[in-house]
């Protein structure tokens, strides 16, 4: 009975370890792939026409501003947000980023229309650059999510 009762505890200790190495796993792939998701909406996100002062050449505060923030919710879960806006270079770029994001043709409202430098990024360059580099990415996070918890047990 006694070795019985050591081998259930080694078991309970294995599976707790087993568990432990899988979500260190996925948590550390969830990461990755922000990063990658805030890569992409770089990418996707439009270049102001000039910088914080008249006539200065583009600081991409926007851009720059785009960052992939670790969030525990509250059964602490791991979360990653993916966010635009704050203050970069000393440029406040909240309002700039909402609007760039629901208002930039030719994926936001058509409110704003794309200028020279942000037509020069290419095709995908637009509105909603933040919704869209989640969604082209969605379907490989889960994959790599479920395969990162494959390595991990």
């Amino acid at each position: 009975m006694g070795m019985r009762a050591r081998g259930v505890e080694g078991l309970g200790i294995t599976l707790r370890q087993v568990g432990e190495r899988a979500v260190r796993s996925a948590r550390e792939r969830m990461k990755r792939e922000g990063e990658t998701v805030a890569e992409l909406a770089r990418q996707y996100a439009p270049v102001d026409h000039e910088g914080p002062t008249r006539g200065s050449p583009p600081g991409r505060e926007l851009e720059r501003s785009i960052r992939a923030e670790k969030v525990i919710e509250t059964n602490r879960r791991l979360a990653i947000a993916i966010s635009a806006g704050g203050t970069v270079g000393g440029v406040d770029v909240d309002a700039y980023a909402a609007l760039m994001h629901e208002g930039l043709a030719p994926y936001g409202s058509g409110a704003y229309q794309p200028g020279p430098l942000t037509r020069a990024k290419g095709g995908k360059a637009g509105g909603k650059y933040l919704e869209r580099a989640f969604t082209d990415r969605q379907d490989r996070i889960i994959d790599a999510v479920v395969q990162a918890i494959k390595r991990g047990l």
